[in-house]
């Protein structure tokens, strides 16, 4: 049971740690975008 909810833990950690990193890398992009677009 405990073992099972550490691992459940570490998944939605693990998906949100993603999700983060896939929001981090796509706000630099779509500022360039933007500039580039202005520009």
């Amino acid at each position: 049971m405990a073992f099972s909810l550490m691992l459940s833990n570490y998944s939605i950690f693990f998906a949100f740690n993603l999700l983060t990193k896939d929001i981090y890398n796509l706000i630099p992009s779509t500022l360039n975008l933007a500039t580039n677009l202005y520009l």
